[in-house]
């Protein structure tokens, strides 16, 4: 049976696996709350950004973060969409004496569906307050594959 009868679309994706490697300062992250951090831009029309690891390094100073409480977790997501991609504890890792790694597999595998933000940055922020104090530097490698809607918008139209 020819696929196109069935209305199906063969195609193999250009992009399988990409990443960005970016590193936040002390202030940055004393604002995350207040001021998100861009992780990976947008990358075109049709498009969503879909994380699939994160792998972290926080490089502690002299001061770790203080003032974290039990809920304040990092955590990435689309600029216009409520659920994150993946979350991060902070408490036992920012607020550390000593520097340390995390890895994180996307929180969207245990998820039924997710909204994804099509044509969005994905964003680092702190969803429920800013940390008070601390001047290490936390680096994140995020990888992400990118999915073009276009195709499946095509289908329909």
């Amino acid at each position: 049976m020819n696929p196109h009868e069935l209305n199906t679309v063969i195609e193999q994706e250009a992009s399988s696996r990409l990443f960005t490697l970016k590193v936040f300062s002390a202030a940055e992250i004393l604002a995350l709350f207040t001021t998100p951090l861009l992780l990976v831009p947008a990358v075109g029309v049709n498009t969503i950004v879909m994380p699939y690891r994160f792998i972290l390094w926080y490089e502690h100073k002299t001061t770790a973060y203080g003032g974290i409480s039990p809920l304040e977790n990092l955590c990435a997501g689309h600029e216009s969409v409520g659920t994150p991609l993946f979350l991060c504890e902070t408490q036992g890792f920012l607020d550390q004496a000593a520097s340390a790694p995390r890895v994180v597999i996307s929180s969207v595998d245990d998820v039924q569906s997710v909204e994804p933000g099509i044509n969005e940055n994905l964003m680092l922020c702190i969803q429920t307050g800013n940390i008070t104090t601390g001047d290490g530097v936390l680096a994140i490698k995020t990888m992400y594959r990118v999915i073009d809607m276009s195709v499946l918008k095509n289908m329909t139209a």
